[in-house]
């Protein structure tokens, strides 16, 4: 696969950078067809990866619909094993840690959330988490 791959998914994109970091930029209100297609685009994206790093940046998230946040949960991807949220409010940073304590319970998804002011520092910590995963 190319070292860089961006999708669209209406006001949404996700890009891949090789070898396992998905880059998902959430802009305005995120809908659950949206998230429908982030989730579509990420497992063509990912086909045949055994780990996958994320990277979100949220800074120009207004609302996540309760639709499109089910989505979120509905399919949630084993391979990832790091999440670092850039930009996340307060009530996000909450519902992330929840969502994820959730599908622990759950599942056997062992998810590292990290939360960052800048995507230089998220950046930096997946790479950590890179070489001790």
């Amino acid at each position: 696969m190319d070292k860089v791959v961006e999708t669209h998914c209406g006001n949404q994109s996700i890009t891949f950078e090789a070898p396992d970091l998905l880059v998902v930029t959430l802009r305005g209100e995120v809908t659950r067809q949206e998230i429908r297609d982030l989730h579509a685009a990420r497992d063509a994206l990912t086909a045949g990866l055994e780990q996958v790093l994320l990277l979100c940046c949220l800074r120009d998230l207004e609302r996540v619909s309760m639709a499109a946040g089910r989505g979120l949960a509905e399919k949630a991807d084993p391979r990832v094993r790091a999440i670092a949220l850039v930009n996340a409010s307060y009530r996000t940073q909450i519902l992330a840690q929840m969502a994820i304590r959730s599908a622990q319970l759950f599942t056997r998804l062992h998810t590292r959330l990290h939360f960052a002011e800048t995507e230089e520092s998220a950046r930096a910590w997946l790479a950590q988490v890179r070489t001790t995963t």
